[in-house]
């Protein structure tokens, strides 16, 4: 069946092997409608790093939500909260 499972903080994604988020964002961004586009992903788990890396090597933005270790996100937030008002601060502006 060629899959590949990978656990995280709290989910088990089982996923077509060779493929992740990182795949995922860079198979999105290939599109032309998305040249002008800056990525940018949100994430609080080991799972979401393919996709972190993915956007920076991209020339967008990592943000992580918690605990754990990612050298490569621009900004880090606590909580969904801390999160969610960054967001609407930055986005109104």
């Amino acid at each position: 069946h060629a899959l590949a499972l990978q656990h995280g903080k709290m989910v088990a994604e089982l996923r077509v092997a060779g493929f992740d988020k990182g795949s995922a964002v860079r198979q999105l961004m290939a599109d032309p409608a998305m040249q002008s586009a800056h990525p940018v992903f949100i994430g609080d788990d080991l799972t979401d790093m393919p996709a972190m890396a993915a956007v920076t090597d991209l020339g967008g933005c990592a943000i992580v939500v918690g605990e754990i270790d990612c050298p490569i996100a621009r900004y880090r937030f606590a909580s969904v909260a801390q999160t969610l008002t960054w967001m609407k601060r930055e986005c109104t502006a």
